[in-house]
């Protein structure tokens, strides 16, 4: 049977936290597809330095090249309004009839699922990777997943800590090299300064 695992987010930018969680969702027993997906309008965020959808996209796609099983869509970027995450697995599914989904879930959204537009209809689509991350509380984390197994969510958890990387605090640090490298795949590093993203100037290399 087809696995399919959907990651989804801002990714502005990807970076190497996301892209160690890729990695490690690839290698799982089972799994043949695993979707990126960067969202256009994140329901509960309000980004006011979003870079557009292309440079997204194809942040995404440089940080992610080397990985194997990985395809990076624009399911959620071609829809109108706010993108839902029900809404996106329920049309994975259609398209996919016969495949098993995974939803990767952040350990600051594993302890707010239940607020989620729909989440239950989530559980019934799809199984949830929970990804603990380094600065959300453990006993929260462990109490969120207790409370989505009680709910017949089928929960497993990446077995290794993420670390916790701060999209704001790359941003800030936009003009720091030294910074960016430690924190970004160096490919998106290139494509910030090329691009001029996040702070309005074109770099020349």
């Amino acid at each position: 049977m087809e696995r399919i695992v959907v990651f989804g987010g801002t990714f502005n930018p990807i970076h190497l936290g996301h892209v160690e969680i890729v990695k490690q969702i690839a290698a799982l027993n089972g799994v043949t597809k695993v979707m990126i997906i960067p969202a256009r309008v994140p329901p509960h965020k309000v980004c006011t330095d979003l870079a557009c959808d292309a440079d997204r996209l194809e942040m995404c796609r440089i940080a992610l090249a080397d990985i194997e099983k990985v395809f990076v869509s624009d399911i959620e970027l071609l829809r109108d309004g706010k993108s839902y995450t029900v809404d996106t697995l329920k049309r994975i599914k259609r398209e996919n009839p016969s495949a098993k989904l995974s939803l990767v879930v952040g350990g600051d959204m594993v302890v707010t699922f239940t607020e989620w537009h729909k989440y239950d209809e989530i559980l019934d689509v799809a199984d949830i990777i929970a990804v603990r991350r380094v600065g959300i509380d453990n006993d929260l984390f462990d109490t969120a997943v207790k409370n989505l197994i009680n709910m017949d969510g089928r929960i497993n958890v990446l077995k290794s800590t993420i670390l916790d990387i701060s999209s704001t605090e790359i941003k800030k640090n936009i003009n720091n090299d030294a910074f960016l490298k430690t924190f970004l795949h160096e490919g998106v590093v290139e494509y910030i300064k090329q691009n001029g993203l996040y702070n309005g100037e074109v770099y020349e290399l």
